[in-house]
């Protein structure tokens, strides 16, 4: 559940785009629309990291590593300050992106805290087989190359992927509408 006033902004843009639960609507004929979705993207991620820090919370307790997904970035910088845990994204340069992928291997960190897009490709995390969305990019390809990165070679046991989508209109009809891209890009081979 997010904080009233930005559920309120989610209801207000959900009525100006005319939402069902699809979000099928010709976004480029509604470019203010596009602009204040992506904003209120950004402001929902960020209601989201006490949830976030709930479910990080129990995994350290039950000593189970975990990846953290984000395509935006002050939740996983947030994160990442927790002790225990590392930051991959696009500041990280490859020496330290690399020392952080082999200290969570190791398990000498509890969790890496990732960008969608800087911690989707080129590394291997099967350390852990749970990974957290707290929210998603708006590529399909993106969000599964980051779901394969602790689905890989060497993977031993069944992964489990959380999403924490909002409960309201909007945040669902983005769920939906990324779900559907998936299904179509799947379809087209992609």
């Amino acid at each position: 559940e997010l904080p009233k006033m930005i559920s309120k902004q989610h209801e207000a843009l959900a009525e100006q785009m005319q939402v069902d639960d699809d979000l099928l609507v010709d976004l480029t004929k509604m470019p203010a629309e596009v602009g204040k979705l992506a904003e209120l993207r950004a402001l929902t991620a960020r209601a989201k990291i006490g949830a976030a820090l709930e479910v990080v919370e129990t995994y350290e307790t039950n000593g189970e590593p975990l990846v953290v997904f984000c395509n935006h970035s002050e939740p996983i910088r947030k994160l990442a300050q927790r002790d225990g845990w590392a930051l991959i994204d696009g500041t990280v340069n490859a020496p330290t992106r690399a020392k952080a992928v082999e200290d969570f291997q190791a398990g000498r960190l509890k969790g890496l805290a990732c960008n969608t897009r800087a911690g989707g490709v080129g590394i291997t995390l099967t350390r852990a087989s749970h990974a957290l969305f707290i929210d998603e990019s708006w590529s399909p390809s993106e969000n599964m190359q980051a779901r394969d990165r602790i689905r890989r070679m060497g993977q031993l046991n069944h992964c489990l992927y959380l999403h924490l989508v909002a409960e309201t209109r909007l945040e669902k009809a983005v769920w939906n509408a990324l779900s559907k891209k998936l299904v179509l890009t799947q379809g087209a081979g992609i």
